[in-house]
């Protein structure tokens, strides 16, 4: 499959709606600071690419109901992202992001959240269940690649391809993908070793 996703995302400082045009996201919360303006709170999260998130008012009270007040204690925590299409400015429909699943909670949460300036709506964040990975089975399985490797295009890609199927998570995946840079080259040379010219 060839993603063109990342060929449209939006240029920016933060995560914008538009960059979730491509299907929902779950971030796990590395820091959160503050600061004096209009999105006065930054939510960094694994492989952000310095793009954080910046939940508006609405999603902050969903966040401090569902995690408390302070925001030290989200660091570890995972949420789920998505564009709202219906979300308006000015008028109009812009797109915005909205929380649909948190961890650390034991049930779904509703609350009343301002819809408009004359109304409010009952707004559900449901429980987020985070995958445990077994860090012993990655360290296993990368050190496992250059054998892989070793034993010819044929296996190695078979053993790759259960490796991107396999629950890791999306930061692990990813340094797998940059190890097939190097395990690549070693397969191809093992074939040529099996069928000399």
């Amino acid at each position: 499959m060839m993603d063109l996703t990342k060929t449209i995302i939006a240029k920016s400082d933060q995560m914008n709606a538009d960059d979730l045009m491509g299907g929902g996201k779950t971030i796990k919360v590395t820091k959160v600071s503050l600061h004096g303006d209009e999105q006065p709170v930054a939510i960094h999260y694994e492989g952000d690419d310095g793009k954080p998130f910046k939940p508006c008012k609405s999603m902050r009270r969903v966040i401090v109901n569902a995690w408390g007040k302070d925001g030290n204690k989200y660091i570890g925590k995972s949420m789920t992202l998505y564009r709202d299409e219906n979300v308006k400015y000015a008028g109009m429909s812009v797109g915005g992001i909205r929380i649909s699943h948190m961890s650390d909670i034991d049930k779904a949460l509703t609350m009343s959240l301002t819809a408009s300036s004359k109304s409010k709506k009952a707004y559900t964040v449901k429980p987020l269940e985070v995958k445990q990975v077994d860090t012993k089975y990655y360290e296993k399985m990368m050190l496992e690649g250059d054998v892989k490797a070793g034993e010819g295009m044929d296996v190695y890609k078979a053993w790759f391809k259960d490796v991107r199927q396999s629950d890791f998570t999306p930061e692990q995946k990813s340094e797998f993908i940059k190890m097939h840079e190097k395990w690549k080259p070693i397969a191809e040379d093992a074939n040529q070793e099996e069928c000399p010219i």
